[in-house]
C-alpha cells in the first residue's frame, strides 16, 4: 500500500505543546521549523505550510446566515468563466443523501491536472446560479490528478425545478475569499472568476430505514460490526457504492473504519474500544473522541495531555450507571455515566454504519459473552432509545439542543410523518441525545430471542462452513470445545450440536455450556508482560549505555524450561525475577501515576506519560512480533513505529523529573518475546485443559476451536499440545488469519441471522447453567468458614444459607477463586425497615428452587438466615434473609452482586503499575 503523508488540522495542532510541535518538525523534516527558534504559533504555521491539510477554509459547518449571504453574492458577482489547461471531469451522477456526508471514500471523484483546484471549495447551482449546496475538494494521495468531492453531513442541500446542474470550482484565493462571506467578514465585494462543468445527474434522497440487522461485535480491545446484504434489499442501498464494489449483495458487508494512526490512512474492520475526551467545557453536552482518533492523538501528545482516556468500558456492564470524573485538554472537569460513554462509543460505530450503507439502522444484534448475555442485553436497552412497544411503531425522537424533547414523530415504510402527541418525559438522556448530534434518535430493537452469545457465534460460524462444504455427518452429534481469548477475558465453553437435512431445511440443535473463564487473562495481560520487559531493557540502557542486557538476565531461566518450571514451582515463582526487577525500575524511570497524585500536575502528568508511552511501545511491538511473518527482530532506534513518534521519557535525577529524548538502542527478538509470554499462555490452558485431560475427557471433543485476537499467537497452539499430542486442532494459518479470528463472531451473528431469515435453517439453541468458577463463603460468630456456593458446579444447583442472629446490621460474603483465594469481599446491609411479614407457601411461589421448607421451618426466633443462590441467566449471586420473630416469618430485601467488579478485576490502567 502507498505510503500517505502525515496531514495535520490547525484544531489539531493547538491542542500540542510546544515541545510536542518541535517534535513534529524534526519527523517530517521541515526544516524551517528545525532551524530557527520558533514560537509556538510559528511552529503552526511551518507545519501547516508544509503538512498542513490546508481544511482552514474549506466550508463545512452549515451557517443559514452564510448559505445566504452566498446565495446572494454568486446571483451577482460571478465573473469570468475560466477555461481550464486540461479537462476537469465530474462524476455522471451524484447521489446526496440527508443528514449523511459525503466522503472521500464514497469515491465521487473529479479528474484534472488543475494544481490550483486542491482542497477548494466548491458550488452546486442551477441554470439560473442559484445556490443548492456546499462541497469541497480533498486531495486523493493515492491517485495522481483525481480529488474527491466531499460535502459535510449538516450541509444544506436544495433541490430546484431547474434540473440543469452545474458544480463551480475557484482558485484557492477564490475559495477563501467565498469562505470570507460565509463567515461575514468584512470584505470588499468583488467578482470572481470561476470553472464550471455540468452536473448531469443529480439525486437527493431520504435515508430509508434498513430491513437489514445491524450486527456489532463489542469487544475489551477492539469492536466490529457488519451487516448481511441480502438481494431483495439491495435497491434500498447505494447503487453507486454497488457499481463501485463497495458493497457486495448476498454477502457479509463490513464496517470500515480510518486508521488514521497509520501512516497509510488505510480502512480496516476494527476499531480500537478506547474512548477520549476532547472537550467536556460544557458540562451537559461533552464531545468524546473514539477508537482511532483517540490513538493517534496519544501518539502526537505522547501522553502527556489532561485528557480522560478510557480502556475496556465492556467491563463496566455491573455499573454502568455509576458517574466517571473527566477532563478534557483544558483542564475542564465533568462527570458523566459510564453508560453515557458506553452509548456514545456504540452510537459511533452505528453512524460510521450508516454513513457507509447509506441508510438508518433500527434493528441490532449486539453480541456478549454467554455468561452475561442478560445483563448486557438489558444494559443496552437502558442506554440507548428503544422502539416505542407499548404502539408498535417504530419512533424517532426530535430534541433540541438544550436536549428537550419535541413532537414524536413515527416513522413507517413511507417515510416520517410528524406526529402531534407529547411523550411524558421532558427530557431524554444526554446519551441518546449524543448518537446523532442531539438531532433525530431512532427508536432501536434488539435482537433478544435469536441472540447469540459470542461462543455460539463462533460455533456457528464453523458449523455453516461444515453446511457450506457439506462435510458434516447427517444427524451426528459434535462435540466442541471454543477457547475465546479477547483483549481482557479469556473464557471456555463446551458445545454438543447436530445437523440434520431434510427436504426443507437443515435442522440444526445446540446445547452450549460455560466451562470456565479468567476475567483477568487477555490479549492486554501479554501487552504488559512485553511492556515489562521494555521498561527494564530501557532503565538499563539509561543507567549503563553500553551494557545491554536480554531474557536470560532478565527471567533467568532457559526458555525452553518455562513450561517444566511453571509445573514444578508455579506462574508466581516463574515470573518472580521480573516482577522485582520490574519494581526496582520505578525509583528510575517511575509509571504508577496514582502515586503522584499528591505531587504537582507537572509530574503526575510526567509519570502518567511515561506509562502510557512504554504500552504503546509494547503493544506495538507485540502486534509487530506476531503478525509481520518473518520478523524475528526489533532494534527500538531503527524501528519505524507510530508509538515512537514524538518520543520522550521522564527520568528520576535526584528528587526531579527530567525528560529523555533518545530513542533507546535497545534490542529485542521473537524468541525473547515469546518466550516473556509462553508462560502465561501455557498458565491459562492449563488452568482450562488440566482438569479434562486427567479425568479423560478430552478426547470426546470432535472440534478445539480457538477464537479471539490473541489466538493468533502460536503459543497457545503449542499449549495445547502438552494436553492433546496430535490433535486436529482448528487453527489455520491464512493470510488473513489474525482477521478472521476477530471476525469469526461477527461472521457467525450474521450468517446465523440470514440463514433463520430466508428459512435456510430450523435452530435450537439452549444454553445449558454455567458451571461457576467462584466459591462463596461466610463466617460464623466463632470464625468459622461455611460455604454457601460451591465452584465447579452448575449455578442452578448451588445453593446455602448462613445464620446469625436478627439484630446483625451488616453481613459479608467472601468470593474465592478456583484456587481458593479470597479476591473480594461483598456486604449485605440488614435494614430490618426492609422487612414484611411472609409464610414458606409465599416463598416457595418465587425461591422455591432455592430455598426448601425444612430450612425456613427450623429458623427460630430472633434468628436470622441469609440464603445465598444463584440463577442461570445471571453471572452472579442473590442473598436473601428471612428471620423468625414473635413465631412469625419476615423476608427481607433481595440483593443481587455480580461475581466479576472492578473491585478485584485486573486494570492495567488505574495508575498502579
Amino acid at each position: 500500500m502507498k505510503k500517505t503523508k502525515t496531514r495535520y488540522t490547525r484544531a489539531q495542532l493547538e491542542r500540542l505543546t510546544t515541545l510536542q510541535l518541535r517534535d513534529i518538525c524534526f519527523k517530517e523534516k521541515i526544516v524551517k521549523g528545525i532551524a530557527n527558534m520558533l514560537d509556538r504559533d510559528a511552529f503552526i504555521n511551518a507545519i501547516l505550510t508544509f503538512r498542513g491539510a490546508n481544511e482552514d477554509f474549506l466550508i463545512k459547518k452549515y451557517n443559514p446566515n452564510g448559505y445566504d449571504r452566498l446565495k446572494t453574492f454568486i446571483k451577482s458577482n460571478l465573473g469570468e468563466e475560466l477555461v481550464p489547461k486540461k479537462s476537469i471531469a465530474n462524476p455522471a451522477k451524484l447521489t446526496v443523501y440527508k443528514s449523511l456526508a459525503i466522503e472521500p471514500r464514497d469515491e465521487y471523484k473529479v479528474l484534472t491536472n488543475e494544481k490550483d483546484l486542491a482542497e477548494t471549495n466548491v458550488l452546486l447551482v442551477d441554470e439560473n446560479y442559484s445556490l443548492c449546496g456546499i462541497f469541497h475538494l480533498l486531495q486523493n494521495d493515492n491517485e495522481t490528478g483525481t480529488l474527491n468531492l466531499c460535502m459535510s453531513a449538516e450541509m444544506k442541500i436544495e433541490v430546484t425545478n431547474n434540473k440543469n446542474y452545474r458544480l463551480l470550482y475557484f482558485t484557492p484565493d477564490a475559495s477563501e475569499y467565498l469562505f470570507d462571506i460565509y463567515s461575514g467578514k468584512n470584505v470588499n465585494i468583488r467578482r470572481i472568476n470561476y470553472y464550471q462543468v455540468s452536473l448531469p445527474n443529480l439525486e437527493v434522497r431520504e435515508l430509508e430505514i434498513s430491513r437489514e440487522t445491524l450486527a456489532i461485535d463489542f469487544g475489551t480491545s477492539n469492536t466490529t460490526a457488519g451487516i448481511y446484504l441480502s438481494a431483495e434489499s439491495s435497491n434500498h442501498f447505494s447503487q453507486h457504492d454497488i457499481l463501485n464494489g463497495r458493497l457486495k449483495i448476498n454477502d457479509i458487508n463490513y464496517v470500515m473504519f480510518e486508521n488514521i494512526a497509520s501512516e497509510q490512512k488505510e480502512w480496516v474492520e476494527l476499531l480500537p474500544t478506547v474512548v477520549g475526551v476532547e472537550n467536556c467545557g460544557n458540562p451537559s453536552d461533552v464531545k468524546f473522541q473514539y477508537g482511532y482518533e483517540v490513538i493517534r492523538h496519544d501518539n502526537l501528545t505522547g501522553g502527556n495531555d489532561l485528557s480522560s482516556t478510557f480502556y475496556e468500558v465492556k467491563r463496566w456492564v455491573n455499573s454502568f450507571e455509576d458517574k466517571e470524573e473527566v477532563s478534557d485538554h483544558k483542564g475542564n472537569i465533568a462527570y458523566v455515566a459510564r453508560g453515557e460513554i458506553i452509548a456514545n462509543y456504540i452510537g459511533y460505530v452505528i453512524k460510521h454504519a450508516e454513513q457507509q450503507f447509506k441508510c438508518r439502522f433500527k434493528h441490532l444484534h449486539i453480541s456478549s459473552p454467554v455468561k452475561l448475555k442478560k445483563q448486557f442485553i438489558e444494559m443496552f436497552k437502558k442506554i440507548l432509545p428503544t422502539a416505542d412497544k407499548r404502539s408498535g411503531n417504530d419512533v424517532t425522537l426530535k430534541v433540541s439542543d438544550d436536549g428537550a424533547l419535541q413532537d414524536k414523530a413515527k416513522v413507517s415504510a413511507g417515510g416520517v410523518s410528524q406526529g402531534k402527541e407529547k411523550l411524558p418525559e421532558g427530557k431524554v438522556e444526554p446519551s441518546h441525545a449524543a448518537l446523532l448530534d442531539k438531532t433525530i434518535l431512532p427508536g432501536y430493537t434488539f435482537e433478544e430471542k435469536d441472540a447469540l452469545d459470542e461462543g455460539v457465534a463462533v460455533l456457528y460460524n464453523t458449523i455453516a462452513g461444515q453446511i457450506d462444504r457439506g462435510t458434516f455427518d447427517d444427524g451426528n452429534l459434535y462435540k466442541a470445545l471454543i477457547i475465546d481469548c479477547g483483549g481482557g477475558t479469556t473464557d471456555l465453553s463446551s458445545c454438543i450440536f447436530a445437523i440434520e437435512e431434510n427436504r426443507l431445511n437443515y435442522q440444526i440443535e445446540v446445547n452450549t455450556t460455560y466451562e470456565n473463564g479468567d476475567t483477568n487473562f487477555g490479549g492486554n495481560n501479554l501487552t504488559y508482560r512485553v511492556m515489562q520487559y521494555l521498561k527494564i531493557l530501557i532503565t538499563n540502557y539509561y543507567l549503563t549505555m553500553n551494557q545491554p542486557i536480554n531474557y536470560s538476565h532478565v527471567m533467568e531461566i532457559l526458555i525452553g524450561d518455562v513450561y517444566r518450571y511453571l509445573d514444578d514451582h508455579g506462574k508466581d515463582a516463574l515470573y518472580e525475577k521480573l516482577e522485582q526487577k520490574y519494581e526496582d525500575c520505578e525509583s528510575f524511570l517511575p509509571t504508577k501515576y496514582n502515586q503522584y497524585l499528591n505531587k504537582s500536575n507537572k509530574e503526575y502528568m510526567r509519570v502518567r506519560a511515561n506509562y502510557h508511552t512504554l504500552w504503546r511501545l509494547a503493544d506495538e511491538i507485540k502486534q509487530r512480533f506476531f503478525e509481520d511473518v518473518g520478523l524475528m527482530q526489533l532494534n527500538l532506534s531503527k524501528a519505524k513505529l507510530h508509538s515512537l513518534t514524538g518520543f520522550k521519557l521522564s527520568v528520576l535525577t535526584g528528587e526531579a523529573l527530567e525528560y529523555v529524548y533518545k530513542i533507546p538502542d535497545v534490542k529485542l527478538t521473537l524468541p525473547e518475546i515469546s518466550g516473556l509470554i509462553k508462560g502465561d499462555i501455557y498458565y491459562i490452558i492449563k488452568k482450562f485443559l488440566e482438569d479434562l485431560y486427567l479425568d479423560d475427557k478430552l478426547h470426546e471433543f470432535t472440534i478445539i476451536k480457538m477464537t479471539g485476537q490473541s489466538c493468533r499467537i502460536d503459543l497457545f497452539r503449542d499449549s495445547i499440545k502438552e494436553f492433546i499430542p496430535g490433535r486436529q486442532i482448528e487453527f489455520r494459518q491464512k493470510e488473513n488469519h489474525i482477521l478472521d479470528l476477530k471476525l469469526s463472531c461477527l461472521n457467525g451473528v450474521l450468517k446465523y441471522l440470514h440463514a433463520k431469515k430466508t428459512g435456510m435453517i430450523h435452530a435450537i439453541i439452549e444454553n445449558s447453567a454455567p458451571i461457576t468458577p467462584y466459591s462463596i463463603c461466610a463466617f460464623t460468630h466463632k470464625n468459622e468458614k461455611e460455604m454457601l456456593l460451591t465452584s465447579s458446579e452448575a449455578m442452578t444447583q448451588s445453593s446455602g444459607f448462613i445464620s446469625k442472629h436478627r439484630g446483625t446490621q451488616s453481613m459479608i460474603f467472601y468470593l474465592e477463586d478456583g484456587d481458593g483465594e479470597i479476591q473480594i469481599s461483598y456486604v449485605y446491609l440488614n435494614d430490618q425497615s426492609g422487612y414484611s411479614d411472609t409464610t414458606y407457601e409465599t416463598i416457595r411461589v418465587d425461591y422455591g428452587s432455592y430455598i426448601k421448607q425444612d430450612d425456613v421451618d427450623t429458623i427460630e426466633n430472633d434468628e436470622v438466615k441469609f440464603f445465598v443462590y444463584a440463577t442461570a441467566d445471571n453471572w452472579g449471586f442473590n442473598v436473601l434473609p428471612i428471620m423468625r420473630t414473635s413465631e412469625g416469618l419476615k423476608i427481607g430485601t433481595k440483593k443481587y452482586f455480580p461475581f466479576e467488579n472492578e473491585q478485584w478485576e485486573l486494570n492495567f490502567f488505574d495508575g498502579e503499575k
